[in-house]
């Protein structure tokens, strides 16, 4: 599947953070400076056509996506170990939680959804 095939099907969607990313990876990997011609041309989306654009589009996508599904996951666990459903304190049982979401964002900064 082709770059342009993959954009039409909404598949990948290429952010500036993608770009950004896989020109300090070419950098990297060429020892180049972050503001060499080939990076500059990357991040201004010139290199959209390239397996290391589309790689960090992907890996940003799979991320997201495992934070969705450890969210919806951990809305219906119970913390509480209540019993039964009129004991559950948390809001597990309803999938409700009634925690700050300081709590969740604390969670996933600490790489919990990748568990």
């Amino acid at each position: 599947m082709t770059h342009s095939q993959m954009m039409s099907d909404g598949m990948v969607e290429i952010t500036q953070a993608d770009r950004d990313a896989a020109a300090k990876a070419w950098a990297e990997d060429n020892d180049e400076p972050l503001d060499c011609h080939i990076c500059e041309q990357i991040r201004a989306g010139y290199g959209d056509n390239s397996l290391d654009v589309i790689r960090f589009a992907r890996h940003r996508m799979e991320e997201r996506a495992a934070i969705v599904a450890w969210l919806r996951k951990e809305n219906g666990r119970c913390d509480c170990f209540a019993y039964d459903d009129n004991e559950c304190a948390c809001g597990g049982r309803d999938e409700y939680k009634t925690w700050p979401l300081q709590h969740t964002a604390d969670r996933i900064e600490a790489g919990e959804h990748l568990k």
